[in-house]
């Protein structure tokens, strides 16, 4: 876990955590690492996030922004944050728990309307929407090269920006060179 992870730990540790006891860290076998209790909060932030900008009246606008070295930044950064967030949530999840996370997190239905759905009761249900939490949390912190949390490691990031060059030939070529915002 890398010193990143580390702040992530200790900023988003739950005060009221019996593992950690709001540290945001333990030691496991003398090798450090972030609670569980970090996991589902960054989780739970993500989510707002990605909520609050489907329901957004500007989540469509494009935007532009100006680099140091000269060059033009367009996108969606709203629109791109939302789909990073569903994938990484499909690709990290096995389907039952992929189920489990549509249904009460993004349709955001009761928990007593998923039960019947999943097959299953209150008790596995709680402990599978914990294990999502922690899954898909740790893996928006380890993602790479662009981690989903913290945010500004994710809309401040290293752009895209597609530049003309002249070549040897005398042709001017597009291509994409990765700059630093």
């Amino acid at each position: 876990m890398n010193v990143l992870c580390r702040g992530v730990a200790l900023a988003n540790g739950q005060h009221d955590c019996v593992v950690c006891h709001g540290e945001g860290w333990i030691t496991w076998v003398r090798q450090p690492h972030a609670c569980n209790c970090v996991y589902r909060a960054v989780f739970r932030l993500c989510l707002e996030r990605h909520h609050r900008m489907r329901y957004e009246f500007n989540a469509c606008r494009p935007s532009v922004s100006k680099l140091r070295r000269g060059g033009l930044v367009a996108g969606y950064p709203s629109v791109e944050y939302m789909a990073d967030f569903e994938l990484l949530c499909r690709r990290v999840l096995d389907p039952w728990h992929r189920k489990l996370w549509r249904l009460f997190h993004m349709q955001e239905r009761e928990f007593t309307d998923c039960l019947l759905p999943l097959r299953t009761n209150r008790g596995a249900f709680f402990h599978g929407v914990y294990r999502v939490e922690e899954r898909v949390g740790r893996a928006a912190i380890e993602m790479e090269p662009y981690p989903l949390y913290p945010f500004s490691a994710y809309f401040g990031g290293t752009a895209v920006v597609l530049i003309r060059s002249p070549k040897a030939e005398g042709r001017s070529v597009s291509h994409i060179q990765a700059l630093a915002a």
